[in-house]
């Protein structure tokens, strides 16, 4: 299903959830925390005099130097993973508002009943041209379902967020080259349109131009992002990344043959 629909036949990494990684951590400091602890008793059920006051103070101050010394990578390690997490569902949460904002925009291009999109203005204004027929009955519209349907389920991993963008961007690629890109030479290439067709395609054009336009600076953005994190280092993130450039329709009036 997802090879249908994605050109470049490519499946998202798969997400395995978190573990507890706090806890794995606690564990590791307490198993040698706890054998430290046996070989001082050890030592002192058969030395005694380790039992005076002051050697068994020392001991402790050692053993508790000798924990966080132990520790403090781990701890480090640990707070840096949580501050990373917390900057990742952040930029998650500002993204998606903005991802989601993009498929709304995007449904209009490409419905069936809002007479201002390219599938509507091609089924009522040309019906005689064939060779528009991959617009009235392509796939765009069942997949643009199907990955609405995956945006009811929020995400807060970070790749399974990139693959959501990338998905809609190639799904936004494969629209604008096989219908607006192709439905523009078509329909250029054809008999004069009367000037109220023509201005409802170029009132499509420059809406649909001004969308693209603020989708390739959002995708610009999260590139930096993913530039930011090293990520250029590890294909198979760096492939996540939605698609930042698109070929923009020019007009659909007619072209003039060029004089000889």
């Amino acid at each position: 299903m997802n090879q249908f629909f994605d050109p470049s036949g490519e499946e998202p990494p798969v997400v395995h959830p978190r573990r507890h990684e706090l806890a794995v951590e606690i564990l590791k400091l307490l198993t040698p925390a706890l054998g430290l602890l046996l070989f001082v008793l050890g030592l002192s059920a058969k030395y005694p005099w380790l039992s005076k006051p002051w050697v068994t103070d020392t001991l402790v101050i050692l053993g508790i130097l000798v924990v966080a010394w132990f520790a403090k990578p781990r701890i480090v390690a640990w707070w840096q993973k949580r501050a990373q997490r917390s900057r990742e569902r952040q930029f998650i949460a500002n993204n998606d508002a903005r991802l989601r904002e993009f498929v709304d925009q995007f449904a209009e291009f490409i419905s069936d009943n809002n007479t201002r999109s390219l599938l509507y203005m091609a089924r009522s204004s040309y019906p005689q041209m064939t060779e528009l027929e991959p617009l009235l009955t392509g796939y765009i519209g069942s997949w643009f379902h199907s990955y609405r349907e995956q945006l009811a389920f929020p995400t807060h991993e970070l790749q399974q967020f990139l693959a959501r963008c990338r998905e809609f961007t190639n799904l936004v690629s494969q629209f604008n080259t096989s219908y607006a890109l192709r439905a523009e030479r078509l329909i250029a290439a054809a008999k004069a349109l009367p000037e109220q067709s023509a201005a409802q395609l170029e009132a499509f054009r420059e809406d649909y131009n001004d969308f693209l336009r603020n989708l390739e600076r959002w995708a610009k953005g999260i590139a930096a992002y993913l530039q930011s994190l090293g990520v250029t280092d590890q294909p198979a993130q760096w492939r996540l990344a939605p698609t930042i450039y698109f070929e923009k329709p020019k007009s659909f009036r007619q072209t003039q043959p060029s004089s000889k």
